[in-house]
């Protein structure tokens, strides 16, 4: 899983979207222990995300624009370096074409690049 939240970019007065990754990811490292770099492949379910705007107008009219979504097939690679469990890395979301009729979004094509730094626990079953 990975998720972003992106704002801007949008024909909208507010642009402001999730975007969220749910795939299956193959591993490559160059050693099994100590600083090493890798790389990865994640494929699965790529999500555009607009999230649920309560609004109240100058008379007090309240309206509620509820969240809506759009998917598509998503392909994200990955570069980094690791040191133990500590690592750096690279990911890119490669654009996908989502359509999120709701909310007005034809064929826009969203991807991101996110760059980190973390801990990760491997465990063995």
């Amino acid at each position: 899983y990975t998720g972003s939240i992106l704002a801007g970019g949008g024909d909208g007065d507010i642009d402001v979207f999730g975007m969220r990754l749910i795939g299956a990811k193959a591993r490559y490292a160059l050693k099994a222990e100590g600083f090493t770099p890798y790389a990865s492949l994640t494929l699965g379910l790529a999500q555009l995300l607009t999230p649920e705007l309560t609004v109240t107008d100058g008379t007090g009219q309240t309206v509620v624009i509820p969240e809506n979504n759009g998917s598509g097939f998503g392909i994200m690679p990955e570069i980094g370096l690791s040191f133990g469990a500590f690592f750096i890395n690279a990911q890119y979301i490669v654009p996908t074409k989502f359509t999120v009729e709701e909310a007005q979004i034809k064929d826009k094509a969203v991807g991101t690049l996110n760059i980190g730094i973390g801990y990760r626990y491997n465990f063995e079953f």
